[in-house]
């Protein structure tokens, strides 16, 4: 048998060597620069079979966090998004998010295509100034009400909306 000694002497530097080794990065699998991937040997059967394909995004092939694009030379570049950049519509197609404000009548003011529906108010009703919906359940934003710097209240039933620059302020409140 191995003296006592002897086996505390080995089980110490086998620490000591897994501890070095396990410190040491191993191999790095982060991207440094662009998030673009190319590739020339992409499944043909996935893309579009044409002769010759116009440069640019190939639309059919979005999902909701990635762009292909055709580079021309049989070069494909693919951009991964950490957030979601496209939402799909109701015939089943990927469009782009769009937070553009739109007037959609003259009383509202709504986001042109995002996941969570936003509608302004142009002008507050009783307060209530914005309705936000997921899934058909709707959420009302009302202000009951609003104070100023000096402590007095304001009124903040009515008071109009000014759009400028994708931004809604309903001023005075």
């Amino acid at each position: 048998m191995i003296d006592k000694k002897v086996q505390q002497k080995i089980l110490v530097w086998l620490l000591i060597v897994t501890l070095v080794f396990s410190i040491a990065p191993v191999q790095i699998f982060a991207e440094s620069g662009d998030d673009k991937q190319k590739n020339k040997n992409l499944e043909s059967n996935s893309i579009i079979t044409d002769d010759v394909l116009p440069e640019g995004e190939i639309v059919e092939e979005r999902t909701e966090n990635t762009k292909v694009f055709y580079e021309g030379d049989g070069v494909y570049t693919e951009d991964v998004y950490f957030e979601p950049i496209h939402i799909e519509s109701k015939n089943e197609e990927w469009e782009e998010i769009s937070t553009d404000l739109d007037y959609t009548d003259e009383q509202t003011v709504e986001t042109e295509n995002t996941t969570l529906e936003s509608s302004f108010n142009a002008k507050m009703s009783d307060g209530e100034y914005a309705t936000f919906t997921v899934d058909n359940y709707p959420v009302t934003m009302k202000l009951l009400n609003a104070v100023k710097e000096d402590g007095t209240e304001v009124n903040p039933l009515q008071a109009n909306a000014q759009v400028s620059d994708n931004e809604i302020i309903h001023k005075n409140v």
